[in-house]
């Protein structure tokens, strides 16, 4: 590697653009992490200013919520990922992504808004 000096994370320091904003640095500092830059933080800030509930949906990550008419069956969630999906069905697990949802929900922005909110975040990156 040309002799330059590696941090803590292995990669030559001249080989990291500090000055730009990355999107995996952004998900770190959102999701409260440590490996992250001044750019970085402040397009997280910006992105968290336009849309408040973005860190719950980071939080939460991808999620199904099932909801039946019959009163017997129970909420399911299905959760997808990169290594494979689950269903929880009991509910001390399923009332974690219904709150989130019901925060989602009541943080999000009006459908007809979504393309003015998106050109904003656009703007600050």
């Amino acid at each position: 590697m040309g002799g330059a000096a590696l941090p803590d994370n292995g990669w030559p320091a001249d080989r990291i653009d500090t000055e730009s904003a990355h999107s995996a640095r952004i998900y770190d500092y959102i999701l409260g992490g440590k490996d992250y830059y001044p750019a970085d933080k402040e397009a997280g800030d910006a992105m968290s200013r336009e849309w408040p509930a973005l860190p719950i949906h980071m939080r939460a990550g991808a999620f199904h919520l099932f909801r039946f008419r019959a009163p017997e069956l129970p909420d399911i969630v299905y959760l997808s990922g990169l290594v494979g999906a689950v269903y929880l069905d009991k509910d001390d697990d399923v009332v974690v992504y219904r709150e989130a949802l019901d925060r989602l929900g009541a943080q999000s922005a009006p459908a007809r808004k979504t393309e003015a909110l998106l050109g904003a975040i656009r703007k600050e990156l």
